[in-house]
């Protein structure tokens, strides 16, 4: 199965737990043009009244700038992957148990499937846990 994986930047975000301040973070991305791909937000734990977003790719110095005036970084400990292909079944349920057999604990995990093509992406806490599964993908 042949399989396209290619490294991602994940940018990350705090954003405000309260109506529009999600669309408040991604509104300084569109205003630069940014296309994202790919888009996680998340709730924090109550109390705190902030939630996360996460987001992938920006490209070019200008799309860079928006971002991080937008507050917006790299997190250091985020090494991540964007995994496509041709769906079957099973895949995407049994990519997490690949990568527990590689001896990988996974920093995040999402995938999903429209049609006959898939779209995952894998996060692992290191550099090298990353390139081992990459490796691994490479072979299946």
């Amino acid at each position: 199965m042949e399989l396209d994986v290619q490294p991602i930047e994940v940018w990350e975000a705090n954003i405000a737990d309260q109506p529009g301040g999600l669309a408040h973070a991604l509104e300084a991305l569109d205003d630069a043009g940014v296309d994202i791909q790919f888009i996680v937000a998340r709730r924090g734990q109550a109390p705190s009244g902030r939630g996360q977003v996460l987001v992938t790719p920006l490209r070019g110095d200008h799309q860079i700038a928006a971002a991080a005036h937008a507050g917006f970084h790299i997190p250091e400990h985020i090494y991540a992957i964007r995994v496509c292909g041709h769906s079957r079944t099973g895949l995407v349920t049994g990519l997490p148990g690949m990568i527990a057999g590689l001896g990988i604990n996974l920093h995040g995990y999402t995938a999903s499937t429209v049609g006959r093509e898939f779209v995952a992406y894998i996060a692992a806490d290191s550099e090298s846990d990353i390139d081992r599964v990459v490796q691994a993908l490479r072979q299946l």
